[in-house]
């Protein structure tokens, strides 16, 4: 073999050898491009992935709070319909139900129902009743005889008003010190149940339709007996 030919064969052996350690780096950069261009990828895929995810979220959050909001407004239109609602009732309620004397009024009309008194007659009554004036008449006086002992009798009395109004009296303890002892009984109309006061004067008041009468007793110049004097009731 010549020299030049070995020579040859040495340089084409250099050049594959060459070529083949550029090729080994080639394919290892390429696989390195690939690894990275396949995590790129990859990496691309799940922040796209991910960025899809989290637009949903964020719409799913947005219906919600949509939803929220929509939820919010009724409930506030439905608590504000019930305050409107309440105040409405309660302003019926003070219109309509009665307090005060009003209601006390009310209860005395339903306690004289029950009773049974006819409506018609209590209707009857309402409507005739004024208010009331004192009697300023003339006056008028009765002396009537003092029962001596703890009871009066019936026939030493002094009437007023047709009968209406009856004034007795008694000295328990005799006639001495009338003033202080005399037990005057009033009785009739406007009054309950009698009314006994110890001591003169004595003066009790009675209502007489519209009117009210007060009747005063004090003792009389007359031994034995007291009198009662009241202003005349003028009529309507």
């Amino acid at each position: 073999m010549s020299l030049r030919t070995r020579r040859a064969r040495e340089r084409r052996e250099r050049l594959f050898a060459g070529l083949g350690h550029t090729a080994k780096w080639l394919l290892f950069f390429a696989a390195l491009a690939g690894v990275g261009l396949f995590a790129t990828h990859t990496a691309r895929e799940e922040s796209r992935e991910e960025l899809e995810r989290l637009a949903a979220d964020r719409d799913t959050a947005r219906g919600e709070a949509h939803s929220r909001t929509a939820e919010a407004e009724r409930l506030a239109r439905e608590t504000e319909a019930a305050r409107a609602e309440a105040a409405s009732a309660r302003a019926r309620y003070a219109a309509e139900v009665p307090t005060g004397r009003m209601a006390a009024l009310l209860a005395a009309v339903r306690a004289r129902l029950e009773s049974g008194l006819p409506e018609d007659r209590l209707a009857e009554v309402i409507r005739d009743a004024a208010p009331r004036r004192a009697c300023d008449g003339p006056p008028i006086a009765r002396r009537f005889r003092i029962t001596p002992g703890e009871r009066a009798l019936p026939e030493d009395a002094a009437t007023f008003f047709e009968g209406l109004v009856r004034v007795q009296a008694n000295a328990p303890a005799g006639f001495e010190g009338l003033s202080r002892t005399m037990v005057v009984t009033f009785a009739g109309q406007g009054l309950a149940a009698p009314v006994t006061l110890t001591g003169v004067p004595a003066v009790q008041s009675f209502r007489i339709g519209h009117h009210e009468a007060v009747i005063t007793v004090t003792t009389s110049p007359v031994a034995g007996f007291a009198a009662a004097s009241v202003a005349a009731c003028r009529p309507d």
